[in-house]
């Protein structure tokens, strides 16, 4: 959850945000132990955000021990108003109808007056995007069209941007790929959440431990003075007695007396301490305990509340993919459909047109020889392949060779002399063609 509670940790920042004019400042001094404090914190968090012109400052009393004293801090939590460095209103317990109370009473908006003023007083400037500024902007065509779709806007731009507009099933697939990655991220972000909290409550932990042994030897050292200052006192008692002459008792008999008197004074003493000292021991658990019970009511609502929340966004996700699917899978029938009749279009289009046959007058023919050679030669259509055979006898290359011609297009006819009277036109050499001079084995 988010929070604008400021956390002091010196003296002299608490001194600067209570010089803070015409502002409500608000004092939370609690301790980690106190289980009252940990179940006010998150609304204590939420009213931070709800007031945003009032300062909410959280003071922990064992880390500002001095400071709290100087504040009389006697219960936890506590709460302070002060306004213009002037304290408006205290009160103790983790209260929370009292503490809105409060706030309202004394909490004012931010109010501003006077005209703007335009820096460098001059005219607007238009600054030109850059050349890579340009380059990132999505393409206005595919966002509206995933936006159609209904996707995330910022999720739309985004994945424009990052496949460089190349396509809609691009930017699809890029959005489907990241949704996953995002849900992995949650659930690793959830679990570093839940360690950072465990480290907390050890540390917490320790914390209340060491705060506990110091008590705990400062009262030993509050008895251990007491009893020095009874002995010192029997000693003073035993001095006078032996100065008074009309004392029956010699100086030994009232030493020893003396010295049984301080035994049982340092026995009586040892007693009372193993008595407080179980007694402290007893009342630290029961509040340990306590605590404790109130720690793990709070953990499990949190996570209560979080599971709930993270099922009830798993279902949208998985209802938000079947729906864009669904959306995808419709978008491509109707791209297909409409393609499909384009095409038809234009097959009928073409099939309306009248068939133009168009007429060559001259056939340009290129013979490869058997020595690889290329020559051309230009001839009627209305020529015969004899007249071909004709024009190469005439070639001092071949002069008096038998041979065959092979059309190079497929499939690669030969021409034999039951062909020769076939014309140009008829064998498909209009208007060029190409053959192979093949010598006869």
């Amino acid at each position: 959850m988010s929070s604008k509670v400021i956390h002091i940790h010196s003296e002299k920042d608490l001194e600067d945000y209570l010089n803070t004019p015409d502002k409500l400042v608000i004092l939370d001094w609690s301790a980690s132990w106190c289980g009252p404090c940990v179940m006010i914190a998150p609304h204590y968090d939420t009213l931070s955000l709800e007031y945003p012109n009032a300062i909410f400052l959280h003071i922990d009393v064992e880390e500002l021990r001095q400071c709290s004293e100087r504040y009389f801090i006697r219960a936890m939590p506590t709460f302070m108003f002060f306004k213009n460095k002037t304290k408006v209103g205290e009160f103790k317990g983790a209260d929370l109808n009292s503490l809105k109370r409060f706030i309202q009473e004394n909490y004012t908006e931010a109010t501003f007056s006077g005209k703007g003023n335009r820096l460098g007083g001059g005219g607007e400037t238009q600054i030109k995007p850059s050349i890579n500024q340009q380059e990132e902007r999505p393409n206005p065509v595919l966002l509206k069209e995933l936006l159609e779709m209904g996707f995330d806007q910022n999720k739309a731009r985004k994945s424009l941007i990052e496949t460089k507009n190349e396509g809609l099933d691009l930017a699809i697939n890029w959005i489907m790929d990241n949704t996953v990655d995002e849900d992995e991220q949650d659930q690793n972000q959830e679990q570093k959440k839940d360690q950072e909290q465990n480290q907390d409550q050890n540390q917490d932990q320790q914390n209340q431990d060491q705060n506990q042994d110091q008590e705990q030897k400062k009262d030993q050292e509050q008895e251990d003075k007491q009893l020095q200052e009874e002995i010192n006192k029997e000693i003073e008692q035993f001095q006078k007695e032996s100065e008074n002459p009309n004392q029956e008792l010699s100086f030994e008999e009232r030493q020893e007396i003396m010295n049984k008197r301080i035994q049982e004074l340092r026995r009586k003493k040892a007693e009372q301490a193993k008595k407080k000292e179980l007694e402290d021991e007893i009342k630290r658990r029961e509040q340990g305990k306590k605590a404790a019970q109130s720690h793990e009511l709070l953990e499990q609502t949190k996570r209560e509340v979080a599971i709930a929340e993270k099922k009830k966004e798993k279902r949208e996700k998985i209802l938000e993919k079947q729906r864009i699917l669904a959306r995808i899978e419709q978008d491509k029938k109707e791209r297909n459909a409409k393609w499909g009749k384009i095409k038809e279009e234009q097959k009928q289009e073409q099939e309306s047109k009248p068939i133009i046959k168009q007429s060559y007058n001259e056939s340009k023919i290129r013979f490869r020889l058997p020595n690889g050679q290329l020559i051309t030669g230009d001839f009627k259509p209305t020529d015969t392949i004899y007249t071909l055979i004709e024009f190469l006898n005439q070639q001092p290359e071949i002069y008096g060779t038998q041979f065959i011609l092979v059309d190079t297009v497929p499939p690669r006819r030969k021409f034999t002399a039951k062909d020769v009277t076939l014309t140009l036109s008829s064998a498909g050499l209009v208007p060029t063609g190409s053959l192979i001079v093949s010598k006869r084995n």
